[in-house]
């Protein structure tokens, strides 16, 4: 009998600076747990958007989203996305989402307890202080 792995999905936000002058670049990914999330974050970043920048012409410098696609992540990840809210990852590639680890920091403490949180608390002090670093394989 042959036992399947679990795959953990999240949804992901690809994100393309535009700068005048320099052209464009990736900007990073911004993960969330559900669709609704995700389509709610690009309409406040656009709503955002027509307040910075009323007379609707094209900025020097603009940051857009691509729709939002379900894409297989860590389970470190996942774990830090539906424990700890969505995350903005600047120098991350959608291709790096299936290998990257999330390692646990007590801000209150400064020490690395190297397990996860399961409920967003530090496990040694119940503070909820964890900061969420990123480290890929």
């Amino acid at each position: 009998m042959t036992l399947g792995r679990i795959v953990y999905e999240l949804w992901v936000v690809q994100w393309t600076e535009y700068e005048r002058g320099w052209g464009q670049r990736p900007d990073g990914l911004t993960l969330f747990e559900t669709k609704e999330e995700a389509d709610a974050h690009i309409s406040q970043h656009w709503e955002r958007e027509k307040v910075r920048n009323p007379s609707g012409r094209t900025p020097d410098e603009y940051s857009s989203p691509d729709a939002p696609a379900l894409m297989e992540v860590s389970e470190s990840l996942y774990r830090a996305v539906i424990f700890g809210g969505s995350h903005h990852l600047f120098d991350m590639r959608t291709s790096q989402l299936k290998t990257a680890t999330v390692s646990h920091k007590c801000v209150k403490h400064r020490w690395d307890t190297g397990k996860p949180s399961l409920t967003g608390k530090c496990i040694n002090c119940g503070e909820p202080s964890w900061e969420h670093m990123i480290v890929f394989d």
